[in-house]
């Protein structure tokens, strides 16, 4: 297997030893992955959200899945920077759906099962800070 960021070859590691991209855990093997699925890994790497959607919509793969789900999750971080929680959240829920589709597909992959409760944590932490929010701007009473 080879690095998709500079084409080093690469094993287990989980930065590549060349560039210092952080490899993806969920992929197995990057050579056997469809050309739209690498055109989809490289817009990840740039953070190009609306690229990897598109790149990927016709992709039903548990790697399409996951890396439409780890994009949707940097994206989340991103919009949460500007305020806008509610989308923020949404992109979190659509995270968990990918996920859950990933997880459908190869029910035996613990990274996924693991990055599905890491993202539930982050969603039940946003829903509380939304409702530590508003109890203290007085929106709802103390419950």
């Amino acid at each position: 297997m080879n690095c998709p960021g500079c084409g080093a070859p690469i094993g287990g590691e989980k930065f590549c030893e060349e560039c210092g991209l952080r490899l993806n855990d969920f992929l197995t093997d990057f050579d056997d992955l469809s050309e739209k699925f690498k055109e989809g890994y490289e817009l990840y790497l740039k953070g190009d959200f609306e690229g990897v959607m598109t790149a990927l919509e016709d992709e039903n793969t548990a790697a399409a899945h996951v890396l439409r789900a780890l994009a949707a999750e940097e994206e989340s971080e991103k919009v949460g920077t500007t305020g806008l929680a509610f989308a923020s959240k949404e992109l979190i829920k659509f995270a968990l759906k990918e996920l859950a589709e990933a997880r459908n597909l190869e029910p035996d992959n613990k990274d996924v099962i693991e990055k599905i409760d890491i993202i539930e944590e982050k969603l039940l932490s946003e829903e509380n800070e939304e409702f530590r929010k508003a109890v203290m701007y007085g929106l709802i009473g103390n419950v």
